[in-house]
């Protein structure tokens, strides 16, 4: 799984850790890695852009959950992680035989929508000026 270290992330892995064999993308040690190291997680050090620690993430795997993610900064940084960083890990899972891919979005894609009341599984996305950038590349990386 990507974004080990993130909210989604933790809360997915209190679910899989003790119940199969998981590897995780963290991109530094810190003393919540350390907690899951503890608990059987295997880390993989690297990060959205690095091809060869997300092609370690994934050889030998089954699923892959994508949960990784850059919710501020400049749309570059978002650009880089959100969109080519799903591509990248989407392409070497497929490359490596994964099963199942698992890409994690947000509410934030509706974000362009027109209703800004109820978002109903009919709702056209789309991209507007005014989007935030977490919003838009989150959109741009579903596409």
């Amino acid at each position: 799984m990507t974004g080990g270290s993130g909210g989604i992330g933790q809360a997915l892995l209190e679910h899989l850790v003790d119940r199969y064999v998981v590897k995780a993308l963290f991109r530094a040690k810190t003393d919540v890695t350390d907690k899951w190291i503890r608990r059987g997680c295997v880390p993989v050090w690297g990060d959205m852009t690095d091809d060869a620690a997300l092609s370690e993430l994934v050889t030998g795997g089954t699923f892959v959950f994508h949960c990784a993610a850059v919710t501020q900064g400049s749309y570059e940084q978002a650009y880089a992680v959100n969109v080519d960083g799903t591509r990248r890990i989407a392409r070497l899972a497929a490359a490596h035989g994964c099963r199942r891919f698992v890409h994690v979005s947000s509410i934030a894609v509706y974000s362009g929508a027109q209703s800004a009341v109820e978002y109903l599984e009919h709702a056209e996305l789309s991209e507007r000026d005014d989007m935030a950038v977490y919003s838009l590349t989150k959109l741009q990386s579903e596409r």
